[in-house]
């Protein structure tokens, strides 16, 4: 899974997977996009172009979106010449279990990383007839799970396998079945929350729960989705989207068939469990309750946001100031500024701009999120004040 802006624009392998390109043209049609991608980077750079906009010298240089691409796609040819039957890419249980063979060396914790890919792994048995159990390094298992440096394991030498490239670019990959394995990027700064850029830190701080349930995806078979709303978008870290989506079921069924689990559920059916229990239901009776070709969740609307908190919408490039309480400040309160619940100490040229009472951020990708004051007097908490920033598309 990769972190690039622009790769959501482009075809993926996920044409075949849906038969919108039969498999006797796939390669042909690889072949034609990875010349007309060569031509099209050589023309941008011969005059100077690119698609990527500026980043404070503290965030780390986005990788070219075309040369990914390129390589991606190459990757999937020579995956596709490899295993040409992709209904065989399956497993043959549905009881699977997984092995942590290696933990991340930045900022967080093994019981934190732990805890991560257990969320992530319940989120696919909450919505399908999978299980997931984690087992001891040396017991074998399904699944194998490490965190790796950019050399790892045989990505030299292998033509489907990419080693990493450091932070940000290569988040993570994974095999599909019946391989099962799933590799994350040590250099990268993983945290149990959204992705955010840390002006502390001066990196990004990548959600494991999310970019986790997307390689899960992959290792129980399934590939890129078009769909901006499914977790299995070729960028979903762009799309933001954290939930299984319908996309997500339906690959699911067309790889493992849309089955009721027991006998009793045509029965569980005709007494409204269905509606009742929905959350159970599509997991265990998906035939008998239509989940098959119909929308398995409910519309659940959006959160409120928390109180005295403005959102604003505003186009990238602007300059925008917010201030804190003036009217509490002269009571010689000491004011705190905080970037989702992260204090922030300096001002940064250019970016973000620290004044006591006031503060300006100038409004671009990075700068998206929650800003908080906090107006303290001694250890009282006189007043706070939030506001939620989001770009204007």
């Amino acid at each position: 899974m990769r972190s690039s802006e622009e790769l959501k624009k482009h075809t993926t392998a996920d044409d075949f997977s849906r038969k919108r390109i039969r498999p006797d043209q796939w390669e042909k049609f690889c072949v034609c996009v990875c010349v007309c991608l060569a031509h099209r980077q050589k023309f941008s750079l011969a005059r100077g172009h690119t698609s990527w906009k500026a980043t404070p010298c503290v965030a780390p240089k986005p990788p070219d979106p075309l040369l990914c691409l390129l390589r991606k796609i190459l990757r999937h040819l020579v995956f596709l010449r490899a295993f040409p039957r992709r209904s065989k890419l399956k497993w043959d249980h549905f009881n699977l279990t997984y092995k942590i063979l290696s933990f991340p060396k930045n900022f967080i914790s093994r019981s934190q990383t732990r805890k991560g890919l257990a969320t992530a792994f319940r989120m696919w048995s909450d919505v399908t007839p999978f299980s997931f159990r984690e087992v001891p390094p040396s017991k074998a298992s399904d699944l194998k799970i490490g965190f790796y440096s950019i050399n790892h394991t045989d990505c030299v030498e292998s033509d489907i396998h990419q080693c990493f490239d450091g932070t940000t670019g290569e988040l993570a990959h994974a095999f599909f079945p019946q391989n099962g394995e799933i590799h994350f990027d040590d250099h990268e700064y993983w945290i149990l929350g959204k992705t955010r850029f840390s002006w502390k830190k001066g990196v990004w701080l990548t959600d494991l729960v999310h970019i986790a349930a997307h390689e899960i995806g992959h290792a129980l078979g399934l590939m890129h989705s078009h769909d901006p709303n499914a977790l299995m978008h070729l960028n979903a870290t762009l799309t933001g989207k954290d939930r299984i989506s319908q996309d997500e079921m339906w690959g699911i069924y067309w790889l493992y068939g849309c089955k009721d689990r027991h006998h009793i559920c045509p029965s569980w059916a005709r007494k409204g469990f269905c509606k009742s229990r929905p959350k159970f239901m599509k997991k265990h009776c998906p035939y008998s309750c239509n989940f098959c070709v119909e929308f398995p969740f409910p519309t659940v609307p959006p959160t409120a946001p928390p109180p005295r908190m403005k959102t604003r919408i505003i186009p990238e490039g602007r300059n925008v100031t917010f201030r804190c309480g003036q009217k509490i400040i002269h009571k010689k309160g000491k004011v705190s500024w905080y970037k989702e619940k992260e204090l922030l100490e300096y001002s940064y040229p250019g970016y973000l701009y620290l004044d006591n009472d006031h503060m300006s951020i100038i409004a671009n990708v990075i700068n998206e999120g929650t800003y908080t004051c906090v107006v303290k007097k001694n250890a009282k908490i006189l007043t706070t004040y939030s506001w939620r920033v989001k770009l204007k598309h």
